[in-house]
């Protein structure tokens, strides 16, 4: 058995030929033409390459955080 089917996000197609794009021999590449990003079936990780090192790098994704500032003071009638 091959495991659970994994979902292939939406807009990646199938990479056949691993060597023209330098890709590691591990999972299944796809790559998305719009976002230029690759996507393997084995992490479920976004790739994309880095041509400085030639190597393809781990894309993270941005996370939004919710943030809340307080802003208050304490007055003292008697500080000097």
């Amino acid at each position: 058995s091959n495991g659970p089917a994994v979902k292939i996000p939406e807009g990646f197609t199938t990479v056949d030929t691993l060597a023209i794009a330098h890709l590691p021999a591990r999972g299944q590449w796809y790559f998305s033409e719009k976002r230029q990003v690759f996507w393997n079936s084995s992490d479920l990780k976004m790739y994309v390459f880095d041509h400085f090192s030639g190597k393809h790098q781990e894309l993270y994704e941005a996370r939004a955080y919710e943030l809340k500032i307080a802003v208050g003071s304490c007055f003292h009638e008697k500080a000097t």
